[in-house]
Order: structure tokens, then C-alpha cells, then sequence
């Protein structure tokens, strides 16, 4: 009996020894995932390129520290044998590798370096040291080689047409059409970019039609408008242009505020993000691909040129401007409305319910701060913001939240699962 209670004892130990190994320099979540967000705005990264960039950064942190504990199903890379190696100095290292690479055109990369030495300043320069390192390098460069696959599609030189229902560029800018090549990025989840590709838009000749233009109309009128005080200001609070951290980013920093607010601990923070970021990588994906295969007109186009679309309900207003400008690529569906619904449907199901109290920011309205009640409450605000903007159709906004859900469902059921044993 003495002898199985020493036993024991030197077990339990010996697996304390190990778990006090990974935990005893425990890095803190947010400092990677927010200069991430910095890096994304200083960059000025378009929407799908920085919802891309964020989960590849993400899931290689997620495989990373999975490669500890083995826990859950891996993404790219399989768990490993690390018992005796530093978790801070592998998680610090595929950070640093993972946020230099993917930034590498656009970025200093001094800037991620300081930060990579000012993370590791503290920690042992000991063997365990070394073996996070390597381990860490090992998760970067897996996802390298994953961000070579989205490069290697070249510039699509996409040609606009004058036909009724059809995208142009719009004033003032007359921007070129942004990222059309992006349907042939390969999804990082769904089986194909148009697996959940929507229904196509509402016919320029129907009556539904009509109604959604003038909704719109009334709604996103620069100088006339049927809107309140603080529609006007969601339509710049969410507004999420280059420049900013876009859509992504905002839900990244709902997700901490989140985090703070459930008591998450290191590793249910580290499985939460990746599988956000991932959701949103391919509703980004998913979105683009139906912007380019029916692109579809914007509002100020269809109210100004209404003479053209042979509907008998509708009448052209050259005049007409929306409050916001017109993004460079086609309407439909959303792509606001198809990030915050997917991302708020992944937090539905990974805190287990909807009614989370929860408080952001915005980039473009500095200090000002505003709270919900729900993740529903927050994206059905995003969604209509781009309405109050005159920037798109209800129906954009109604299918774009729809097809991010659908995306969200997906990812949560079929990726980063918990082990069986």
C-alpha cells in the first residue's frame, strides 16, 4: 500500500512538473490578436484579405497550443510530444512568424520582431526555450505554405458593363472593382467557395424590386433621408473601410470583450478565436463569390439610371446620393451583413446562447462606445447600417446574413472538435 501511494505521488508529480512547464510562462491572449488588428489597419487591408489573414494567424496559434494537450482535432498540424517545451516561447514564435509573413508586402517586419523580442525578453534561454521555438516555427510554416496557395491567383482584370442591373464603379472615386479574384482563393473550411452560394438577386423588373429601391432611397439619402440620429451615426460607426480593422476586426474586439465578460481561460480564448476567425475567413469567401457571379448593381446606380431597368414601378432620380460612398465591388449580397451574422452565430453557439451583454468601439468614431444585449441584436445593427448608408438593397443585407450563418453552422459542426479520448 506505501509503495502504490509513492508511486502515486511521484506520477501526479511528474505531470504537475510537465503542466507547470507550459503554464509558468503563460503568454497573454490579446497582444498578438491586436496587433494583428493594427497591422490590418495600417496596411489598409480589404475586408476578405484581413478576415483571411486573421484565421490563418489565429489557427496557427490554435495548433500550436493544441500541440501541447492534444485536446482537440488539429487544423493543419498534428500534436506533438511536448512535454518539456516552453508553450510561451512556441505561441510567441508562430505569432511573430505566422504575422511577418502574411504582412510581408506591406508591414515593417521590425515592427513584429520588436514586439517578438520584447514577448520573449523574460522568458529561460534554456533547452525548453529552444524546443518551443522549433515547435512554433514547425505550426508558422505549415501555414506559409497555406498563405502561397492564396497568392498565387493573379490580379483578375475585371470589366464593368453600362447595362441595366449590371456593377460599375460610382462617384466620386470611380474606383476599380476590388479583389474579383477572390472566389478562386481556396476556402479554409467549406469544400468549394460557392457551397453555399445564395439565391440570385431580385429581378430589376419586379415589383419586390421597386419596393427595395425606394426603401433604400428613403433610408441612405445623403441630403434627404427618412433615417434618426443614430442611423446616421451606425452607418459611420460600422462603416469599417480600409483604414480600419474591418468588419473582422471589430468582431475580433467584441470577441475579447466577450471573453472578459465569460471568465474564458488561455486555451478556450485560443479555440474560440480560431474557429471565429475561420467562420468569417470563408463567409468572406463565400460572399465574394456571389458578388462576382451575379454582380448586381448598387443603389445609387439603379436609383439614378431607373429609366433603364424596364420596371414601370420605378423612376431614375439623377440627383439621388448615399450617404455613404459606394464600396468598389458588386452589391449582392452584403458582405457586412455575411461577417457579423457569421461571426455572431459562431458566439451564439460557442458561449451556448445569445443573450450576451457585451460593449465596442469603432474605428471611424473615436471614443465612442456602444453595448448590446445580444450577438442578434449587434449584426441585425451592422446589417441595416449599410441600408442607412444607401450602399445596398434590404435583400443584400437579408440573404448576406443568412449565407454567414450557414457558414458559421458549418465550421462549428465540422472543425476543431473535441478529441473522443
Amino acid at each position: 500500500m506505501h509503495l502504490k501511494k509513492v508511486l502515486s505521488f511521484m506520477l501526479a508529480s511528474s505531470l504537475l512538473a510537465t503542466f507547470t512547464q507550459a503554464e509558468q510562462d503563460m503568454p497573454t491572449f490579446e497582444n498578438w490578436n491586436n496587433r494583428a488588428l493594427d497591422a490590418i489597419r495600417s496596411s489598409r487591408t480589404p475586408p476578405p484579405m484581413a478576415a483571411y489573414a486573421l484565421a490563418l494567424l489565429h489557427l496557427s496559434l490554435y495548433d500550436t497550443v493544441n500541440g501541447f494537450h492534444g485536446d482537440f482535432e488539429a487544423y493543419a498540424v498534428e500534436p506533438e510530444d511536448l512535454s518539456d517545451a516552453s508553450l510561451a516561447a512556441a505561441y510567441h514564435t508562430a505569432a511573430y512568424e505566422t504575422l511577418t509573413d502574411l504582412f510581408n508586402e506591406s508591414v515593417n517586419p521590425a515592427v513584429f520582431k520588436k514586439a517578438y523580442q520584447q514577448e520573449i525578453m523574460d522568458l529561460p534561454k534554456d533547452e525548453a526555450f529552444e524546443k518551443g521555438v522549433a515547435w512554433g516555427k514547425k505550426v508558422a510554416d505549415a501555414y506559409k505554405k497555406i498563405c502561397d496557395e492564396s497568392r498565387k491567383y493573379d490580379v483578375v482584370d475585371w470589366q464593368t458593363a453600362s447595362d441595366a442591373g449590371i456593377w460599375r464603379e460610382t462617384p466620386p472615386f470611380f474606383r476599380p472593382a476590388l479583389l474579383p479574384h477572390w472566389p478562386k482563393v481556396e476556402p479554409l473550411a467549406m469544400p468549394t467557395s460557392d457551397a453555399f452560394r445564395c439565391e440570385p438577386p431580385l429581378p430589376i423588373d419586379s415589383e419586390a424590386y421597386a419596393k427595395e429601391l425606394y426603401e433604400v432611397k428613403a433610408l441612405g439619402g445623403r441630403d434627404k433621408h427618412d433615417r434618426s440620429s443614430y442611423d446616421t451615426l451606425s452607418s459611420v460607426f460600422w462603416s469599417d473601410d480600409l483604414g480600419s480593422s474591418t468588419p473582422a476586426g471589430s468582431w475580433n474586439l467584441i470577441a475579447q470583450d466577450v471573453c472578459r465578460s465569460e471568465g474564458y481561460d488561455f486555451y478556450q480564448k485560443v479555440r474560440l478565436f480560431a474557429l471565429l476567425n475561420l467562420t468569417m475567413a470563408d463567409a468572406g469567401i463565400a460572399c465574394w463569390d456571389a458578388k462576382y457571379h451575379y454582380n448586381y448593381w448598387r443603389p445609387e446606380t439603379a436609383i439614378r439610371q431607373a429609366d433603364i431597368d424596364n420596371n414601370p414601378a420605378t423612376e431614375p432620380d439623377t440627383e439621388w446620393i448615399p450617404l455613404m460612398g459606394s464600396p468598389p465591388f458588386p452589391e449582392y449580397p452584403s458582405g457586412h451583413s455575411s461577417f457579423s451574422r457569421s461571426a455572431a452565430q459562431l458566439l451564439t453557439l460557442y458561449v451556448g446562447r445569445d443573450e450576451v451583454h457585451f460593449s465596442t468601439t469603432s474605428d471611424q468614431v473615436p471614443g465612442a462606445i456602444r453595448s448590446y444585449d445580444g450577438f442578434d441584436q449587434c449584426a441585425d445593427e451592422v446589417g441595416m447600417s449599410r441600408l442607412h448608408g444607401g450602399i445596398h438593397f434590404m435583400s443584400a443585407n437579408l440573404i448576406g446574413q443568412e449565407l454567414g450563418a450557414r457558414v458559421a453552422d458549418f465550421v462549428f459542426e465540422e472543425y476543431l472538435q473535441e478529441r473522443a479520448n
